[in-house]
């Protein structure tokens, strides 16, 4: 089994590293060393010839991580130091028992593993047959999959997502669901990043890139759940794999879900606006609004004719009633000039709401006062409401354990633990409510969740939406749905 890693702080860019001796202090001759942004727990304490886990006792350390210039303490009589129980941290599995089950390549059982009753209760791909420990007295085995590439130029957003994983862990345990997390370097040649280690997992959370997913998907047994954690183009994988799960949510559900909202809002007197660019290919937000049934007027404009198009949409708005406004283009500049031409006419006090999904949000030349002014309501997978309580306590305690600022890595990487670790804890007897995640939704710090229980035979889908919206008064809000 891989060994575990350690975390490394991220530099600052362009900050040289400096070559300080330690500083020796009188009373007491402890020594206080500043790390250097090469350094990690494990080289400081092989160093000074002490443990690892003197130093993070002595210092008041809860995790590994440690950050550039950080002062940490060797104490001169290691030996004194009483080392408390630690946060979960990643650890080595055991061995794997003689007759712990194997799957062979038509995907049955080999002789001696799990009895024929055990194998038909587990055949299942639903969430429910997914979400069920392997060992149920023993913690909870999770495979953490990343591309740390530990052997060369780290991978910080790996390290961020891990970090945030840990930080799941830890608030778990307080509930006392226990886990046991082993992490495989996708990146490192050396990984044991083979089938005998992964079947042992419970569930494996990783990699992020397609192309090693799918070679996890194929190492690992069926019955076990592989969650993608990142990368949205990851979601083909659901069509030929049942135990794939894929934690982003896709664009197709945020078209949906804009749909879905106008129609929501839509009153008597209201009149829909969709506006596309001339003899261009539609986009997919033009299919799902035919879908919804709802009735819209098209404009068709050049990008020369959108630059000047507030007189040719003001005869289109409605006299009393709301403007729901669309543009059907990923074209930053054509969005751009769509949008400012419908900031024009609220000087006009014509009410104008403007849907989009989560990409408008990524637009430099868009201006934010022009979003506030056409009041967009936009479907994200991914924001966060810095004035949530489960917020603030997370930045806080992030900021303790690692010295440093979360980053949207580690949003994802504590969501996306703690639901699915979550759930494999759910006991038996309330098993039956994974049936019905379709009527209810986990909220995230950063993301939400929610998937079909299906059992068809393809893979699982997230498909929760966050509706943010930029109100006329400047405020930025993630409604509650």
């Amino acid at each position: 089994m891989l060994s575990p890693l350690p975390l490394v702080a991220q530099s600052n860019e362009g900050a040289a590293a400096t070559q300080e001796s330690p500083v020796l202090q009188e009373e007491p001759q402890d020594i206080v060393y500043i790390a250097k942004w090469y350094d990690t727990l494990d080289s400081i304490a092989e160093r000074f010839n002490v443990s690892k886990e003197v130093l993070m006792a002595y210092n008041g350390l809860t995790s590994e991580k440690i950050g550039r210039r950080q002062k940490i303490v060797i104490p001169a009589h290691p030996e004194r130091v009483v080392v408390p129980a630690a946060i979960p941290v990643p650890e080595e599995t055991a061995p794997a028992e003689e007759t712990q089950p194997t799957e062979t390549e038509e995907g049955t059982l080999e002789a001696g593993a799990d009895s024929l009753q055990s194998l038909v209760e587990r055949i299942g791909f639903s969430l429910r047959e997914l979400f069920r420990k392997k060992q149920p007295d023993e913690p909870i085995h999770v495979g953490v999959v990343l591309p740390f590439n530990a052997k060369g130029q780290l991978n910080h957003s790996a390290f961020d997502l891990y970090s945030g994983m840990l930080l799941a862990a830890r608030d778990l345990d307080k509930e006392g669901i226990q886990a046991s997390l082993t992490i495989f370097d996708s990146k490192n040649p050396a990984s044991t990043l083979d089938d005998e280690n992964l079947r042992r997992m419970d569930l494996i959370i990783g990699p992020i890139a397609p192309e090693d997913l799918e070679t996890v998907l194929d190492l690992c047994p069926r019955t076990t759940a592989v969650v993608s954690p990142l990368d949205p183009k990851a979601l083909v994988l659901a069509e030929t794999h049942p135990n794939f799960i894929q934690a982003p949510t896709p664009a197709e559900a945020q078209y949906q879900d804009v749909a879905d909202w106008i129609r929501n809002d839509f009153e008597t007197g209201d009149r829909i606006l969709l506006i596309r660019e001339k003899d261009a290919e539609p986009t997919p937000l033009v299919a799902y609004l035919d879908a919804s049934g709802l009735a819209y007027t098209t404009l068709e404009l050049t990008p020369y004719e959108a630059r000047s198009a507030a007189d040719r949409i003001l005869p289109l708005a409605p006299k009393n009633g709301t403007l729901h406004a669309l543009v059907a283009s990923d074209k930053e500049t054509f969005v751009n000039e769509a949008v400012q031409q419908l900031s024009f006419l609220t000087y006009k006090n014509i009410d104008v709401v403007f849907y989009g999904p989560a990409k408008i949000r990524t637009f430099d030349l868009i201006e934010v006062e022009n979003l506030h002014r056409v009041n967009a309501h936009l479907s994200c997978s991914y924001f966060i409401d810095y004035n949530n309580a489960r917020i603030k306590d997370f930045l806080l305690s992030y900021r303790a354990l690692f010295g440093a600022e979360p980053t949207q890595f580690a949003y994802q990487g504590y969501d996306a633990a703690w639901f699915f670790i979550r759930n494999f804890a759910t006991p038996e007897r309330d098993r039956e409510r994974m049936t019905r995640l379709e009527d209810r939704k986990y909220r995230g710090l950063q993301s939400d969740f929610l998937i079909s229980d299906d059992d068809s035979g393809c893979g699982h889908v997230n498909r929760a939406v966050r509706r943010v919206v930029y109100g006329v008064d400047y405020t930025i809000s993630l409604l509650n749905q």
